[in-house]
């Protein structure tokens, strides 16, 4: 390996000779194909480097020392308040074309890196449509666990890609998504937009609630996608936030991400333009400036987005004009940030999603279902839309079937995949998941508020996801007096926070899965169970109980429903008494009234 030390800074020029100008953007190296060379620049007035370019790993790179700790025997430059640059597309200039910077910085002074930013610059501009092959990006990471692990390279295979995406192969997302964190990211290079404080998205916070290090809640906040070219302005208003939820609280070692439930706000309105968050020691050393073509970012004091602090709150403070929730029926979604919604339309205003439907992003666009959108489950989640926040984000426990709904929604689906067999959304567990996306509908389950008073009040079940709805359930039809079985107080996410909704499910789970054993005990007796039935009493996490406690009553139900339309047709004299009993059972079950589904099912005819 040779180390070369060299003294190129612009020193002072005699009177009357002409200077000598140094393009810093241009690399040192001698050679045009990766060898040992390592050099030691300096730029400035010192005399001591602080500059270290080499190759690695197949790309020029260089490091620049604006903290000034750089050592005689130092071969790679450092990782708190210092600068990368990677000569993308070998061209030997830096902070050019697809060319990429990275800045590490130690906001409280503490030694520990706690701020990063990536800088990738935009490449191929065509003259003809005044826009470039790629607008680059911008993204920002702060930690504040004071651990240093920020966004993820990987030296060994420089791509930008892998500062956002890469995993460990299972679900274990390399970047950190995890623990308590922000980031903020952009789809333009900084110099292409009027204001690179402001975010696209803007930002995402993660939220360690128990200190186990992974993220027990995060929120999403984003505004519009801008539109100008080549340059572009960032709303500084953001419009759309979610909120999700480790209900079970099972994120841990091997499950790093595994939210259960979303909440999203909508088309709103939230100005951000004095959300100030000062990123002290940031801003670069202005030595370093001729080694940039643009230091728009360099130049950065702070940030303008959501205080991580007020962004739970906000999120339901908001006067947003809709509200969706995303529930992750069967737990295999491990996006980083959330479980991936499901949509109501594919353009607000247009025609709403066909519950029938399970389209791909490019195939059926005139059909979309509710999982049309690229990132989420084709099958297995259940989504539930207010459209006109008249429930204000506010939740509720269904007595019939024991699961969280959103009040105000004018209805809801959920596309069953009972084994999880299928994913399909980008990156839906990693980027080496095997599940396949979804072809066609298994089960299917439709909510409606027909009356508009904020809850649920009729569920159709299709079975085989056909067109066609096996059983419909009327909650209305089995009140009993000021018993209403389609309503439920009211549950304000905002005032629990994350320890709150865990509690509650924890609840919930537990009240649903005694009600479901109960249930199955008495169909054991009865001879009204089968090998799947009793492989489900048999779940043991709490999450698996709260999923199979649902399938546990309803299997009992269409194995009782199933025996009764057969002697129907068997014995049609008996047939107005059977259909009272399984109107009654229907009824029962429905409602959330255990004991008299007990009852029912010891006299179920034999």
């Amino acid at each position: 390996m040779r180390i070369i030390p060299c003294l190129l800074s612009i020193l002072a020029i005699p009177t009357g000779l002409a200077a000598v100008e140094i393009d810093w953007r241009r690399t040192a190296l001698t050679g045009s194909k990766p060898d040992d060379q390592i050099l030691r620049l300096t730029i400035g007035n010192g005399d001591k480097p602080n500059i270290l370019e080499r190759w690695w790993n197949g790309k020029r790179v260089r490091w620049l020392d604006e903290a000034g700790t750089m050592k005689a025997g130092d071969v790679r430059g450092s990782l708190v308040n210092s600068s990368l640059q990677f000569d993308m597309n070998g061209d030997g200039f830096y902070d050019g074309d697809d060319d990429m910077n990275v800045r590490w910085s130690d906001t409280d002074g503490d030694g520990v890196p706690d701020f990063q930013a990536i800088v990738l610059m935009p490449g191929g501009w065509d003259e003809k449509t005044k826009t470039y092959r790629n607008t680059g990006q911008f993204a920002t990471m702060r930690n504040h666990d004071r651990r240093g692990v920020l966004w993820w390279l990987d030296w060994t295979n420089i791509n930008y890609h892998t500062a956002w995406w890469d995993t460990t192969g299972t679900c274990a997302w390399l970047p950190n998504y995890h623990g308590n964190n922000d980031f903020t990211k952009n789809l333009w290079a900084p110099h292409l937009m009027d204001d690179p404080r402001l975010s696209w998205e803007n930002p995402f916070s993660f939220y360690d609630e128990d200190g186990d290090g992974v993220s027990e809640m995060s929120v999403r906040w984003a505004t519009a996608l801008p539109l100008g070219k080549p340059r572009y302005t960032i709303p500084a208003t953001l419009e759309m936030a979610h909120v999700s939820y480790d209900l079970d609280n099972n994120s841990g070692y091997g499950s790093e991400t595994a939210y259960d439930l979303t909440l999203h706000g909508t088309r709103g309105k939230v100005d951000y333009s004095t959300m100030s968050q000062p990123i002290p020691g940031f801003a670069g050393k202005p030595v370093f400036d001729p080694c940039f073509q643009h230091n728009e970012w360099r130049r950065l004091t702070e940030l303008l987005h959501v205080d991580r602090r007020q962004a739970h709150d906000l999120t339901f403070t908001t006067p947003w004009k809709e509200w969706w929730l995303t529930f992750d029926e069967d737990g295999d979604d491990r996006r980083w940030e959330r479980v991936e919604t499901y949509y109501p339309y594919r353009k607000v205003g247009g025609k709403l999603v066909d519950p029938f439907s399970v389209s791909t992003p490019k195939v059926d666009d005139a059909n979309p279902g509710p999982s049309w959108h690229p990132q989420s489950d084709s099958l297995g989640d259940r989504g539930e839309f207010d459209l006109d926040n008249s429930g204000g984000g506010k939740i509720y426990i269904g007595k019939f079937d024991k699961k969280i709904h959103l009040y105000g929604a004018e209805w809801g689906v959920w596309l069953v995949d009972r084994n999880a067999q299928f994913q399909g959304g980008r990156d839906a567990q990693s980027r080496k998941s095997t599940k396949p996306r979804a072809k066609q509908l298994g089960e299917v389950v439709k909510y409606t508020d027909t009356d508009n008073d904020g809850f649920i009040d009729t569920i159709a079940l299709s079975y085989k996801g056909d067109q066609t709805f096996d059983v419909t359930v009327a909650l209305k039809d089995y009140a009993k007096g000021e018993d209403e079985p389609q309503k439920a107080d009211l549950i304000d996410p905002r005032a629990l926070g994350w320890k709150g909704m865990h509690a509650l499910y924890l609840k919930l789970a537990t009240q649903a899965w005694d009600d479901a054993l109960t249930i199955y005990r008495a169909a054991w007796t009865r001879d009204l169970t089968s090998p799947e039935l009793d492989r489900l009493a048999a779940s043991s996490s709490l999450r698996e109980r709260h999923m199979n406690a649902w399938w546990i009553t309803e299997g009992v139900f269409r194995a009782i429903r199933q025996r009764i339309l057969t002697q129907i047709e068997q014995q049609p004299d008996q047939a107005d008494a059977l259909r009272r009993y399984i109107a009654e059972l229907m009824a029962a079950n429905y409602s959330g009234r255990t004991a008299d589904t007990v009852r029912l099912i010891e006299n179920c005819p034999p």
